[in-house]
């Protein structure tokens, strides 16, 4: 619970100096799979968020910003994706056009703070889970996935 707490404040800090440069990123992942199954299940360990490519390289380019937060940074220009972390509190920021992740009707809100940030809906969300669940290189997590795909199917159906 604790581990939780503190990445939800990481999470703010990450959304705060992206919204800073004018960045607003999209969640997704585990973050956005509990915000939309309500799993308490669930365990999130880090934070996925989804940006524009353009948006990507401004982050990368004020990678400043973060280390002045007490983050480490570090950018992969081959995979469009950046990896910043505090301890064991990490974030993953990547492109959505370089993995081909529809954004479409994700929606806006504020977090605590007034930090602008984006959720992706549960059907792009299902999308993400079902391509994992055949193609990711951790064989063993492949069934979770699918779980995962599964339920968000469900629910999107439902219109949710």
């Amino acid at each position: 619970m604790v581990l939780q707490i503190r990445l939800r404040r990481f999470a703010e800090k990450v959304i705060g100096v992206c919204n800073g440069i004018g960045v607003t990123p999209i969640i997704y992942g585990s973050w956005a799979y509990l915000f939309h199954t309500k799993d308490r299940k669930v365990s999130v360990k880090d934070v996925d968020l989804l940006v524009s490519k353009g948006d990507l390289k401004r982050i990368a380019a004020n990678s400043a910003e973060f280390s002045a937060a007490g983050m480490s940074f570090k950018y992969y220009p081959k995979y469009r994706t950046l990896h910043i972390s505090k301890g064991p509190l990490k974030a993953e920021i990547d492109s959505y056009e370089h993995w081909s992740i529809n954004v479409a009707g994700s929606k806006r809100f504020r977090l605590g703070g007034g930090l602008s940030v984006r959720m992706i809906s549960a059907r792009n969300l299902a999308a993400v889970y079902g391509w994992v669940s055949k193609n990711s290189n951790n064989i063993k997590k492949r069934p979770s996935y699918k779980a995962k795909f599964e339920r968000l199917e469900r629910i999107a159906r439902r219109g949710r």
